[in-house]
């Protein structure tokens, strides 16, 4: 009967160690430490936690401290919003410059145009005709 006994105060203070071992590595990983997490990492009941009130407290206040500090955001939404208007920004002044380019191809066209009517005047004998 003492060996029971031994061994199950042996199993309980395995299992609370485990329990402060798990609470410690899940806050070195900086993820939640809850019930559940604590319970999984270290391989004991949700209900083996909540029969132990200093565990139970411990894990309530860490709980509550993680929630009490919420992460940034990895970026602000103005800045979110500033790479979007950058973009779309990029995005127009490319469709312009290729606008840009088609029309000055369209205008020296135009202007060969417009000489060769010219030429073609003189030799006919005809003014050409002066812009208003």
């Amino acid at each position: 009967m003492a060996r029971l006994t031994e061994r199950a105060q042996k199993r309980s203070a395995d299992s609370l160690a485990a329990a402060r071992r798990a609470i410690m590595t899940l806050q070195a990983r900086q993820e939640p430490v809850t019930p559940t997490t604590v319970a999984r990492e270290a391989g004991v009941s949700v209900s083996y936690l909540a029969s132990h009130p200093q565990l139970r407290e411990e894990i309530r206040q860490l709980s509550w401290t993680r929630q009490a500090t919420p992460k940034a955001p990895p970026e602000s939404p103005s800045e979110a919003s500033l790479r979007i208007q950058l973009q779309v920004a990029t995005e127009r002044l490319r469709e312009q410059e290729v606008e840009l380019h088609r029309l000055r191809r369209e205008n020296a066209t135009l202007r060969g145009e417009v000489l060769e009517l010219r030429r073609a005047n003189r030799r006919r004998g005809e003014p050409h005709a002066s812009p208003t």
